[in-house]
């Protein structure tokens, strides 16, 4: 019997005050969301077709409403994994809004507690990881929550799709050696000039190898997959 993990993939990233946008740049925003398109659109072409999103407000929602868009057309799921049920009680109104059509498209939704308490989001992170084999994050090194989910999931050998500009940078910080590495690629990062947000964090012309000569246990290949122009990402795979 197939491992259900083995087709399942879970979000992280940040609440909109700590994303490196203001989350009323219309620009910004539709690039993240034409991102995470791209990244679940990905994840299918992969096998994954059950999605689980901690619904927070940010990055966790953007994901959940990238899913209900790609559902349109293909047949996947998405379960909405929920720290306590008064989640959304101090989100701003367009949140809460937005969070609630999430749920009620959603496939499933587990709740993990009646009310608050401490460690309640660190359950629900563990519980997405435990149940994936996929991370898509967006994770520039800032402390918090999904600083905590990325490291765990490095840990538990999941493969990780950071959307991050600044995923590069993060190599030095997370050791990613699943435990059976493929030319698939363990690791995927937005390295080349990118639209997720509206410049390029690497100036154009840039030799992407010579970028990641500092990585010294890292290789350097590029994918070949549709939904992700080769120009855009590159592999980096533990030597």
């Amino acid at each position: 019997m197939q491992d259900p993990r083995s087709h399942t993939c879970c979000f992280s990233g940040y609440r909109p005050e700590k994303m490196p946008f203001r989350t009323y740049d219309p620009d910004a925003v539709q690039a993240l969301e034409a991102a995470l398109d791209r990244a679940v659109e990905h994840a299918v072409s992969q096998g994954y077709h059950t999605f689980l999103s901690g619904m927070a407000a940010g990055f966790d929602i953007w994901a959940a409403e990238a899913v209900i868009r790609a559902r349109a057309h293909h047949d996947i799921r998405l379960l909405c994994a929920v720290p306590h049920d008064h989640q959304s009680d101090r989100f701003p109104p367009s949140w809460k809004k937005r969070y609630n059509v999430c749920l009620v498209n959603s496939d499933a939704v587990r709740v993990f507690a009646s009310n608050y308490f401490s460690g309640c989001f660190s359950v629900r992170n563990r519980f997405m990881v435990d149940s994936s084999s996929l991370l898509i994050c967006y994770f520039d090194g800032q402390a918090g929550g999904t600083a905590q989910t990325v490291h765990y999931a490095q840990g538990s050998g999941l493969r990780i799709i950071n959307l991050s500009p600044r995923a590069y940078d993060q190599l030095s910080l997370l050791s990613f050696a699943p435990p059976s590495p493929s030319p698939d690629g363990d690791v995927f990062v937005c390295i080349a000039e990118t639209d997720l947000i509206a410049r390029p964090f690497l100036p154009s012309g840039t030799d992407v190898p010579t970028i990641c000569k500092q990585f010294s246990n890292f290789s350097l290949f590029r994918p070949s997959c549709d939904c992700i122009p080769a120009s855009e990402c590159v592999y980096l795979v533990r030597d």
